[in-house]
């Protein structure tokens, strides 16, 4: 290709000047085009990495994220006591009971209220040493209704990232959407009525 279009400059260099001009704007302006073309497509390659690099960026920082959190654990509905002291002597009795003594001093365990002081309770973080203590905890969480009347109606979950909130959000959403279309096969309230949905 580029031996002939080298030797068509030559011919025409024969057919005339004005031919050989036209000739060379046209080498020019395939050279621009064909350098606009290669920079569109290395700005568009950019943008791509970018973008990958912007997602790989997210991923890392939510799994930095549930790292920081997998030995947290969210109480609810547990009245404010006086100090922290006090606080920290109830959360103890609470894990202990719930940890099966792996949690055995105030120590082995860290606290904070969450939100703004105000009339409610606000929700607490603990934070356990390991992994096994917040396990063998969340597999106790039936014991609570055995506590004491002012113990008993706390609720512990999940130190959950947004992005996990969000997706067991959807997830439970998903659920009871199939469950409210999917009646066959279900008791639902009669002995007459075994699996028809009536």
């Amino acid at each position: 290709m580029k031996q002939l279009l080298n030797n068509f400059g030559k011919d025409s260099v024969a057919v005339g000047p004005e031919f050989a001009k036209e000739m060379d704007i046209m080498k020019t302006e395939l050279k621009v085009s064909f350098a606009d073309v290669v920079k569109g497509e290395f700005k568009n390659e950019i943008k791509s990495v970018n973008t990958e690099v912007m997602n790989v960026s997210r991923k890392l920082d939510e799994e930095s994220e549930r790292k920081k959190r997998e030995n947290n654990i969210l109480v609810f509905g547990l009245k404010e006591q006086g100090t922290i002291i006090e606080e920290k002597n109830v959360v103890l009795k609470i894990c202990k009971e719930l940890s099966c003594d792996l949690i055995e001093n105030t120590n082995d365990f860290k606290i904070s209220r969450l939100g703004i002081k105000g009339e409610s309770p606000r929700p607490m973080l603990v934070a356990v040493r390991n992994s096994n203590t917040k396990t063998a905890i969340m597999k106790n969480l039936f014991k609570i209704k055995s506590f004491d009347s002012d113990l008993n109606k706390i609720i512990i979950r999940h130190d959950l990232t947004p992005q996990q909130r969000l997706s067991l959000k959807k997830m439970i959403d998903k659920a009871k959407e199939k469950q409210a279309n999917d009646h066959a096969g279900f008791y639902t309230g009669s002995r007459e009525s075994w699996g028809n949905g009536e």
